[in-house]
C-alpha cells in the first residue's frame, strides 16, 4: 500500500499566513485586498499564499468585475465538517478526506 503524502500536505498548510488565510476564507470569500486587511498581510505574500493553496486546491478563485474573489474549496469546507462531526475526528481524517476529494496529490508535486 502506497503511504499518503502527508508531509507534502501539511507543507502547503504549514504557514501561519496560508492558516490565518484558510480561516479567513472559511468564513467568507474575499479578494486579495480583504484578505491583507484581514490577516494584516502584505499583498505579495498574500498574493503568494493564495497561490500555494490554488496549487493544492485548498482553495478555488473566481472573477467577478475585475476582482478575483478567493474561496475555500466546497470539498475542503464539506472535509472541515465531517472532522468536526466525527467523535474521533483528527488531522488525519480531514488530510485523507482532502486527498481523496481535492488535491489529487498535487501538494506531492509541488515539493
Amino acid at each position: 500500500m502506497k503511504e499518503r503524502p502527508y508531509a507534502s500536505c501539511l507543507k502547503a498548510i504549514a504557514n501561519d499566513l496560508r492558516i490565518q488565510t484558510l480561516r479567513a476564507l472559511e468564513e467568507k470569500p474575499c479578494s486579495v485586498q480583504e484578505l491583507c486587511k484581514i490577516v494584516r498581510g502584505e499583498q505579495s505574500k498574500v498574493s503568494h499564499a493564495l497561490q500555494i493553496l490554488r496549487h493544492c486546491n485548498f482553495v478555488e478563485v473566481h472573477t467577478e468585475g475585475r476582482q478575483r474573489i478567493y474561496s475555500l474549496n466546497p470539498k475542503v469546507r464539506d472535509g472541515l465538517k465531517l472532522s468536526k462531526k466525527r467523535s474521533s475526528a483528527n488531522l488525519f481524517h480531514f488530510l485523507d478526506h482532502h486527498m481523496s476529494a481535492c488535491c489529487d496529490n498535487q501538494c506531492e508535486r509541488m515539493h
